[in-house]
């Protein structure tokens, strides 16, 4: 019972959340991401089966062939999404000091509250791969096999092996993230993990991220580029473990049906993709056995990294700090006295940089948009010759609006990160001592953003520029992507009239119906802006009058930001709730 009791606390640790408004239903948010998860599968689910609806004549030997590019897709997403739900809920993966505070005064045994917790992380990544992989795993293979002759337990062999394989694969992927975490604790000390936990979880996000954005086009033509003599020893990609062990388990309810009657050329293409799938028999056997290896090895890491990091409860910590670095203190003398002067501003620039390092949500927010960025870099860059150009008017787009889609991505990730609160005691501290100097403040957090978020940006980028622009058109480029920032800083929060980080949020369902909407205009503005920029550097002329035109746009902005914070208002420290109308999007 006591167990059971305590499972219950710690699923619920992972539903609430301390950085929202009071107000909000802090349920919604699991229930939207669920809901997203499920549509979005379905969605992907029906337009992969068009291919096999709309097939004049459909074979088993060329639709187990295809069917490995689906499968892939379906194995690698559960894997990689899996593993991000485990990277997002990193610190709570794990007992912490206020489990200790809580539970420890308790008398309850040790082993009760470990496998309560670690029973916990279990259901909450179980409910996550249900509600990925169940839709799919019926739907897509029943509209696979619609116009094949296949029978009751082959349909239903083929329908449960996808679920079992598709969560097995999920699984790999979530216990993967938290046995690396578990060892990386167990290496490292729980000192030394402290210290270095936030580096390596917003590197896995930005890694995990990018892979899944970039997985439509990497999941295409399977058995050419990774089953293929030419490609990769497929035991070295983990999602191929898992589609050998499908194909071993439910491989042949298609390749042995009957091919009936095709016309000559299909025939001949039918018997080529025959021969061909059945080539792969071997190396599927060794990737199921592979697979179901990897797996098992997890799990046991896991349990055992598990055992060994709470064979104690972690203790709270206590007394001071060590004082700051040599290094650290210089580099605020400097930002004092060059960047920013004025004491609320001073506030408003070192929050903003503490916020954006230590605390979890906005480390992913702005983690999530560096790999949004990166995935749009990359598969803008995809097959294109990077060399250098003899004149603008020959330089790719796509090369050019690298630097402001990054940059973009980012300011998106800042401007969600602004809306959340660091911490619930920040924001008393500040109810205390606001001044309500609230311009001042918010241009400390935009010199923040524009120093810790585009300067490294806009400079990581200068070498791939010089290679291929020149040293002299690459300054003007530079230039332009620090006139560009300050404009796009300045028209986020243009409006915004709560305290960054310290207000709670409630988060509505405008991003549902207006997501779409922000990518067009997203991707719209970047490659416009990016082909504005191509015209303007072809000559001297064009790059002063182009630049003079993005100063004077940035010059009318602040004008209209100082505009509009003319007259003092009285800041709302919690967004109101949305009303159910609203959330129903009954009201208009």
């Amino acid at each position: 019972m006591r167990e059971r009791l305590l499972t219950h606390h710690f699923l619920q640790r992972f539903l609430e959340n301390d950085l929202v408004s009071p107000d909000a239903d802090r349920h919604e948010t699991l229930a939207v991401v669920c809901a997203a998860l499920i549509s979005v599968s379905l969605f992907v689910t029906v337009l992969l089966s068009l291919k096999y609806l709309f097939q004049p004549f459909q074979s088993p030997g060329r639709t187990a062939v295809l069917a490995l590019d689906d499968r892939f897709l379906y194995i690698a997403s559960s894997m990689i999404v899996m593993a991000l739900v485990a990277v997002a809920t990193w610190d709570g993966l794990a007992l912490d000091a206020r489990d200790t505070s809580n539970l420890g005064p308790l008398p309850v045994p040790w082993g009760v509250i470990v496998r309560a917790k670690l029973a916990a992380v279990v259901l909450f990544s179980a409910g996550f791969a249900v509600a990925l992989n169940l839709a799919p795993s019926i739907l897509h293979p029943s509209l696979m096999v619609a116009k094949l002759p296949v029978g009751m337990l082959d349909a239903a062999t083929l329908i449960s092996v996808q679920a079992v394989v598709t969560m097995a694969a999920g699984a790999f992927g979530f216990f993967s993230v938290l046995g690396f975490r578990e060892l990386f604790h167990a290496a490292l000390g729980r000192v030394g993990f402290r210290r270095t936990s936030a580096v390596v979880q917003g590197s896995l996000v930005v890694c995990f991220s990018t892979m899944f954005l970039l997985l439509p086009g990497l999941s295409s033509d399977v058995m050419r580029w990774w089953l293929g003599p030419q490609a990769l020893t497929p035991f070295a990609i983990p999602p191929l473990w898992f589609l050998g062990l499908h194909e071993r388990l439910a491989g042949g309810a298609i390749d042995r049906l009957p091919r009936g009657e095709l016309p000559a050329g299909i025939l001949e293409f039918e018997n080529e993709a025959t021969v061909l799938y059945r080539s792969q028999e071997p190396l599927f056997r060794d990737l199921g056995t592979v697979a179901i290896a990897a797996l098992g090895v997890a799990m046991l890491v896991v349990v055992t990294a598990y055992a060994w990091n709470s064979r104690r409860l972690p203790a709270p910590d206590v007394g001071p700090r060590a004082g700051r670095h040599r290094l650290r203190s210089m580099s605020a003398w400097v930002v004092q006295r060059l960047v920013v002067r004025r004491p609320v501003a001073q506030a408003g620039f070192f929050f903003t940089l503490q916020s954006l390092s230590r605390s979890v949500p906005h480390r992913m927010a702005i983690m999530t948009s560096i790999a949004v960025g990166l995935a749009g870099a990359t598969v803008s860059l995809r097959g294109m010759d990077v060399r250098p150009a003899t004149d603008m008017s020959s330089m790719p787009v796509a090369l050019l609006a690298v630097q402001t889609l990054l940059v973009t991505a980012l300011l998106a990730g800042f401007r969600q990160a602004v809306r959340v609160p660091a911490d619930l005691r920040a924001t008393w501290t500040f109810h205390l001592s606001w001044s309500g100097d609230e311009r001042a403040y918010l241009v400390g957090v935009k010199r923040a953003a524009f120093v810790a978020l585009v300067l490294p940006t806009l400079l990581a980028l200068v070498p791939l520029h010089v290679l291929v622009l020149g040293p002299g058109v690459v300054i003007a480029h530079f230039v332009c992507g620090l006139l560009m920032a300050l404009v796009l800083v300045d028209v986020l929060l243009l409006g915004y009239r709560k305290v960054p980080f310290a207000s709670g949020c409630v988060q509505t369902g405008n991003l549902k119906s207006l997501g779409p909407i922000y990518v067009l205009v997203f991707l719209l503005g970047t490659y416009g802006f990016a082909s504005t920029e191509r015209l303007a550097l072809s000559s001297t002329r064009g790059t002063v009058i182009f630049l003079a035109a993005v100063s004077t746009l940035l010059i009318i902005v602040r004008a209209v930001d100082r505009w509009q914070r003319r007259t003092p208002v009285a800041i709302q420290w919690d967004e109101p709730a949305v009303s159910s109308a609203q959330r129903l999007d009954l009201d208009g």
